[in-house]
């Protein structure tokens, strides 16, 4: 709450803790119910078994995207994790939310001044989008970016990519009139045939640079 609020983002911002009262100056909100207008993100940084019923909340209030911070999930490898991960996915379906994560750092869009993450700070605007599957890789290749003359359009922590994925990411790039090279760090790729011609239509346009660990 204190990145989006601090490092240069003007849209409004509203706290939601069901203690309500007040939280570094803005007035907290019981419920995303209770908020005044339309959403466009929800960023959830509650415990796994939570989440669903908070997302359902977003659904039915019509928020358009949810970065899901929260950890717990299907990385865990049990059944709780993947079962609340399953329900996640449905309810985003059912609303038509796009979702990002969950197990994610969050997201970055610098030329907002945006950081809806808990990465230290929002990078200097640029033309280089930094999608990570990897949190810490992420972090590291920002910290570094000052030494590495990086500046970037966007910066996303995919997680476990329970919904959106590499090829939903590149698929925005190629819209994004900021970005001019993608940065890729990914552990697995899920579709594979539709990735590489995804890949072959935004290299066309721009350089792909990719990290496959493993």
């Amino acid at each position: 709450l204190k990145n989006i609020l601090t490092q240069g983002f003007a849209g409004d911002v509203f706290p939601v803790n069901p203690k309500g009262g007040e939280l570094l100056g803005k007035k907290v909100y019981a419920s995303v119910a209770e908020i005044p207008g339309d959403i466009d993100l929800a960023v959830i940084v509650t415990p796994a078994p939570t989440v669903p019923a908070l997302a359902e909340e977003c659904g039915k209030k019509k928020v358009k995207t949810l970065v899901v911070i929260t950890a717990g999930f299907g990385e865990t490898g049990t059944e709780e994790g993947h079962a609340h991960e399953a329900e996640l996915v449905a309810i985003a379906e059912k609303y038509g939310m796009q979702l990002i994560g969950p197990n994610c750092l969050g997201v970055m869009r610098p030329s907002i001044g945006l950081n809806a993450s808990f990465a230290n700070n929002v990078k200097k605007p640029g033309n280089v989008a930094l999608l990570s599957q990897s949190g810490a890789m992420a972090v590291a290749l920002m910290d570094s970016s000052a030494s590495l003359d990086l500046d970037f359009s966007l910066m996303v922590s995919m997680g476990n990519k329970a919904a959106m994925d590499e090829c939903d990411f590149l698929e925005l790039c190629l819209e994004d009139s900021e970005t001019k090279v993608v940065g890729l760090y990914l552990e697995n790729i899920r579709y594979g045939q539709k990735f590489l011609r995804i890949a072959a239509e935004v290299a066309a346009k721009m350089p792909i640079v990719l990290i496959k660990s493993g």
